[in-house]
């Protein structure tokens, strides 16, 4: 029985939990998207493929969080939110489709003569669950504090919107 005993105690691998927190800042991407603005019954119109610029470094600033639990080794989960914030350039000449103030319009014009200011910059938060893998660069995990790391999350965004905007009749 003592034989037993030792076995187990020598045979087992020890318990491994590890808790970590980070924060940061940062630059983001964002692509262009069409933007479709609506108010019934006279307007409904596209449009398209206006671009954003993030402005990370002014307030509010880009910046994320995250805590996570590893209990295994090389698993584990997080939760993580990131404040990203978009804006649209008013004097950018984009296409437009539709509706606008009554009229059918289909050309080109400066985003401003509709929507002087679109911006999320209040957030567009990301709320996420992430899964977390990660392995040490060294093969001895007891030489490398430095590891590799990947994530994989999901979770709902929360978006904070501004668009004033005033109608004007179309000129053609």
């Amino acid at each position: 029985m003592k034989f037993a005993v030792a076995l187990v105690l020598l045979a087992g691998s020890p318990a491994y939990a590890d808790w970590n927190v980070g924060v940061y800042l940062g630059i983001p991407h964002t692509l262009s998207s069409p933007l479709r603005l609506q108010r019934p019954p006279d307007t409904d119109v596209v449009f398209a493929s206006v671009a954003y610029e993030g402005e990370p470094f002014t307030f509010p600033l880009y910046y994320g969080y995250r805590a996570g639990y590893f209990s295994h080794r090389h698993l584990g989960i997080e939760a993580e939110v990131i404040h990203l914030k978009v804006f649209a350039d008013p004097s950018e000449v984009v296409r437009r489709d539709g509706r606008l103030g009554g009229r059918m319009v289909m050309d080109a014009a400066p985003l401003g003569d509709v929507v002087q200011r679109f911006a999320i910059s209040h957030g567009l938060n990301l709320v996420l669950v992430n899964a977390v893998v990660r392995a040490p660069v060294r093969r001895r995990s007891s030489e490398s504090r430095i590891s590799w790391v990947a994530r994989a999350g999901a979770g709902p965004t929360v978006p904070h919107a501004e668009r004033p905007y005033r109608l004007r009749a179309a000129s053609n």
